[in-house]
């Protein structure tokens, strides 16, 4: 929590200042992704082909998850079905991801992580996640807030809008700038 709160008061700091303060984890809250990385092509000094830059060595823990080919002869040789599994790690392929609300900014968590950590330690890393999350589209959402009210710009809900407002939407947001 103590870090949680820490990063989002320097951003704000930051902000004030003209300076940008992020991490993987609020960069990831910006995008929108399936899969916790993308489909890599790392190349090892021994010439295997890896799906994962952070394992580089057979002595390493899971190397053979994530080797899916080889260098020979200067032609990669590559094992399509290994290479298919890996890249289908995604926020369908882990049941705990279906209802999770930092599915999408996470993509289903690093691969790496999930197979070297116990699953206690990963929970608690998805509810990091999840809360790193909420605060990061609650603090976008007041900054958005903030400019829309300098350039004199208003939200509405429907319900503040009078009867001639046509949409059905319950949670639908007006946009007004009064001019």
């Amino acid at each position: 929590d103590d870090f949680i709160e820490h990063i989002f008061e320097a951003q704000r700091t930051g902000r004030r200042y003209g300076i940008s303060i992020g991490n993987t984890i609020i960069n990831n809250v910006r995008a929108v992704k399936s899969r916790p990385c993308l489909g890599k092509l790392v190349v090892t000094p021994f010439g295997d082909l890896m799906a994962c830059s952070r394992i580089a060595s057979e002595k390493e823990s899971f190397f053979h998850d994530f080797v899916y080919g080889k260098i020979r002869d200067g032609m990669p040789e590559i094992d399509a079905k290994k290479y298919k599994a890996l890249m289908n790690h995604n926020v369908y392929s882990e049941p705990e991801c279906a209802d999770c609300v930092a599915k999408w900014h996470c993509g289903g968590g690093c691969l790496l992580a999930r197979l070297s950590y116990s699953k206690a330690y990963m929970e608690t890393y998805c509810e990091f996640i999840r809360e790193m999350t909420w605060r990061t589209i609650a603090d976008n959402y007041l900054t958005a807030q903030d400019w829309l009210k300098q350039n004199n710009i208003y939200c509405y809900h429907k319900r503040d809008f009078d009867s001639s407002h046509s949409c059905d939407d319950e949670d639908c947001v007006v946009l007004y700038s009064p001019i």
